[in-house]
């Protein structure tokens, strides 16, 4: 997380008082696990194009860790692991199953 973080001039952004307050972010994959504490109550959406569930989930991890990366605020770790834009607000989307395979029209219909 460091290294990417350094990549994408993160700190820079940081220095600025850029952390994405304002900003919605929309993930196409396995889901997330929206209760996780780092996500501070910022799912904004989120919607299942495989079962039609209305609550979030995530039956294969990759999407939470996903959406960590972009927007997690690192409150779990005290500030040591936070996300790219740890003030985002996060809309999900499922359209990867719980092998992480999915189908393209399931990805076309999730944007």
């Amino acid at each position: 997380m460091d290294r990417v973080k350094e990549l994408v001039h993160a700190g820079e952004a940081y220095r600025r008082g850029i952390y994405g307050d304002g900003i919605g972010v929309a993930v196409l994959d396995t889901g997330i696990y929206a209760a996780h504490p780092d996500f501070d109550h910022r799912v904004a959406a989120f919607c299942d194009m495989l079962h039609g569930r209305k609550t979030p989930y995530d039956d294969c991890s990759h999407g939470t860790h996903v959406s960590s990366i972009i927007g997690g605020s690192g409150r779990m770790s005290h500030g040591r692991y936070m996300g790219i834009a740890p003030r985002c607000r996060l809309i999900h989307v499922k359209v990867l199953n719980e092998k992480g395979n999915g189908s393209k029209e399931d990805v076309i219909g999730g944007l």
